[in-house]
């Protein structure tokens, strides 16, 4: 996953890059970076990974296989 986004960054032309990762530890701890993003632009992709999460939630509640 991380060499296919490098690989598009790299090929694309990307304004800004948000990243989130958790640890594997006992505290889990999450570390989150961000390059070239305000407040707003953080905002936009959140919402994104948002209704991704939703779209995940409503096929596993209420789309039978």
């Amino acid at each position: 996953f991380l060499e296919e986004a490098i690989d598009i960054v790299k090929k694309e032309n990307v304004d800004n890059i948000m990243i989130a990762f958790k640890l594997k530890q006992e505290d889990s701890n999450v570390m989150t970076g961000y390059c070239n993003l305000n407040m707003g632009e953080k905002q936009e992709l959140l919402g994104h990974i948002q209704v991704d999460i939703v779209k995940d939630m409503i096929e596993q509640n209420y789309i039978t296989p």
